[in-house]
């Protein structure tokens, strides 16, 4: 049978490797620079399209926006890429198509 000591030390091993330092845990994280690195989501597409009104409210930009920091985005203009779908008629059904127009092309 194993002695309770034996069993209990590797436990707290884990559990103080587990748990920050009291100094960690004080200081603030520096997001002076911050990278978004992901996917289409990452980017700020909405609505079948990205498109700059659309981009700025992604999650990354939420973040950056919250954390006080910039963080340049490409900005594709109107009508964006692909067009964004718009309802063209409620219905029923609803009738949803491209907004016409081209693509749209980079801002900055």
């Amino acid at each position: 049978m194993l002695s309770r000591t034996f069993c209990v030390t590797p436990l707290l091993a884990v559990l103080a490797a587990l748990l920050p330092a009291a100094g960690a845990a004080a200081q603030p994280a520096d997001l002076s620079r911050l990278v978004v690195v992901g996917d289409s989501l990452s980017a700020g597409y909405q609505n079948s399209c990205l498109f700059a009104d659309q981009q700025v409210n992604g999650y990354a930009s939420l973040i950056a926006r919250r954390a006080g920091t910039s963080l340049p985005l490409p900005l594709i203009g109107a009508p964006g890429v692909p067009p964004c779908l718009a309802l063209v008629d409620p219905g029923p059904p609803p009738v949803v198509a491209p907004v016409s127009g081209g693509l749209g092309a980079r801002l900055d």
